[in-house]
Order: structure tokens, then C-alpha cells, then sequence
């Protein structure tokens, strides 16, 4: 789905498509969620503590390049973009101030090993 924009005057509107595509990727994957949001009547940052839910395992192969400039790219040496959960670092407290807690699973807890 694309998301509707305003152009100038005589172009009307257009559909556009936002992407993020990766040539390769590295063997670990770190992401760090910015859960904050502006509040213009405090003039600060606001922490967002609604539950957000993740999977164990993640799959990026549709996030890759095949090609670039019109040429194949060369088969990732690393395999394919598979992801499995190793830890969650979670914030409590407020946008300025708080504790970390460090979930990390030990080995042997993926199911097949």
C-alpha cells in the first residue's frame, strides 16, 4: 500500500512506496527501538510504554537486493538472512531516567537443539 501525497500544482496526487532494502547483512543483528514520542504542550520526550510483541525467530530475506544498478548480485557468502532471538534489554522507568533489565536466553532453548 502505498501512501498518498500532494504534489505541485498540475501533478496531482500520486501513490508512493517507501523501502529499505540491504545488500548484505551482518551475523548479528542488533535493533534498538527509539519508543519515545514528542509532547509539544511539556516540550519533552515521552516514553511509550505500550506492549510491543517481537517473534523468535526473523526471516529478512525479502529485505535483500538482488541486484544493484541493473547487475545480479553476488550469492551472500553468509547464507540467508535468518535471525534467531538471543536477548531483550528492556527500559522501565521514564524518558530520562530508569533501570535496564537484560533477558537473555540460555543456550540450548531453541527448540531443535
Amino acid at each position: 500500500e502505498g501512501l498518498r501525497v500532494e504534489g505541485k500544482e498540475g501533478f496531482g496526487k500520486r501513490a508512493i512506496e517507501r523501502r529499505l532494502r540491504f545488500k548484505r547483512l551482518p551475523p548479528i543483528l542488533f535493533f534498538n527501538l527509539q519508543r519515545l514520542q514528542y509532547c509539544p504542550l511539556r516540550d519533552v520526550p515521552v516514553k511509550i510504554n505500550s506492549r510491543f510483541s517481537f517473534q523468535d525467530n526473523l526471516d529478512l530475506a525479502e529485505m535483500m537486493v538482488e541486484k544493484l544498478d541493473g547487475e545480479e548480485l553476488p550469492e551472500d557468502p553468509t547464507g540467508p538472512p535468518l535471525y534467531s532471538l538471543h536477548s531483550v534489554i528492556v527500559h522501565t522507568g521514564y524518558s530520562n531516567m530508569g533501570h535496564y533489565v537484560a533477558y537473555i536466553k540460555a543456550r540450548g532453548d531453541d527448540e531443535g537443539e
